[in-house]
């Protein structure tokens, strides 16, 4: 059976990265405090999310690309608060 990693942190998740990867994953960590500086970081279904009055965004390494997940219906919220 394969044993997999949990992470309790997006630094947990980010320390496992390829430093090329790790370091793109930081700038848009960065980027998206700047944008909404309350957002709370957490660790969802196993990648780094952001939250701010829900699951807001969240990105993902992957083997050949990195994602980048929005929750559509809280992304248009903001524009509301």
């Amino acid at each position: 059976m394969k044993r997999t990693i949990e992470f309790k942190t997006i630094d947990d998740y980010l320390a496992l990265q390829t430093e090329d990867i790790r370091t793109g994953l930081e700038k848009l960590r960065k980027t998206i405090h700047s944008i909404i500086p309350n957002a709370e970081e957490a660790i969802s279904y196993q990648i780094p999310t952001f939250k701010y009055h829900g699951s807001l965004v969240g990105f993902a390494a992957f083997k050949n690309h990195c994602s980048f997940f929005c929750n559509e219906y809280q992304f248009n919220g903001i524009n509301k608060r």
